[in-house]
């Protein structure tokens, strides 16, 4: 590689988190009404809610396997996100995104998401940006939610960024630490809360600008 990378999550980074942290709730939404038991929109209402996923998809698709489930499940949330997402331009973090075009030529920019590829790339159309990452690598639908598996496909591709800028995922935290890779917990929409993090994009190009 001619350039060091540094990568980041999308969600909280290159857009507001809002589409994520909503999406859950239209899921379970969407099959109470389909379903017809409205019992399961309290689901979304609980702190471990990713756990009622499987259940809700055994009573909607009892043909499929757990596997083409999974995927349905999937598509379906990844679907609200880019509703929200690409209806609501206003929730692009637009200072943020022009620091990262600004270092361009001094880093590779690497995208690393448990989002799905499609997604973000219908996003990143809807807010003119397609030609922001050098390396993309998301997750696939049938990986359910397993961000270090992205993690260690991006690396296998590309090579180790100097620099990873996510949200506070313990075992992201671990995998960066284990293989000497520097984490910080980006966090643009609220105040700084931890030593080891950043809120605003000053804070972000004093970090880069050291290293």
């Amino acid at each position: 590689m001619s350039k060091p990378i540094i990568a980041v999550s999308f969600s909280g980074i290159i857009m507001k988190d809002t589409p994520w942290k909503k999406a859950h709730e239209v899921w379970f939404e969407h099959y109470a009404k389909k379903l017809n038991k409205p019992e399961i929109e309290e689901y979304a209402k609980k702190e471990n809610w990713f756990d009622y996923v499987d259940k809700v998809m055994a009573l909607a698709e009892p043909e499929l396997n757990d596997s083409e489930r999974t995927i349905k499940a999937r598509e379906k949330y990844f679907d609200v996100i880019c509703d929200f997402g690409c209806d609501n331009l206003s929730l692009e973090n637009k200072e943020v995104i022009e620091y990262f075009y600004s270092i361009k030529k001094e880093f590779f920019l690497g995208l690393i998401t448990t989002t799905s590829l499609a997604t973000i790339q219908r996003i990143l159309k809807a807010i003119k940006h397609e030609d922001l990452f050098d390396f993309i690598e998301c997750s696939l639908l049938e990986e359910k939610d397993d961000k270090l598996a992205v993690f260690k496909r991006f690396i296998e591709k590309n090579e180790k960024p100097i620099l990873y800028l996510g949200g506070k995922r313990k075992e992201t935290i671990d995998f960066c630490q284990e293989n000497n890779i520097k984490f910080v917990f980006a966090n643009f929409e609220k105040e700084k809360t931890e030593i080891n993090s950043i809120s605003s994009v000053n804070e972000l190009k004093e970090l880069i600008s050291k290293l």
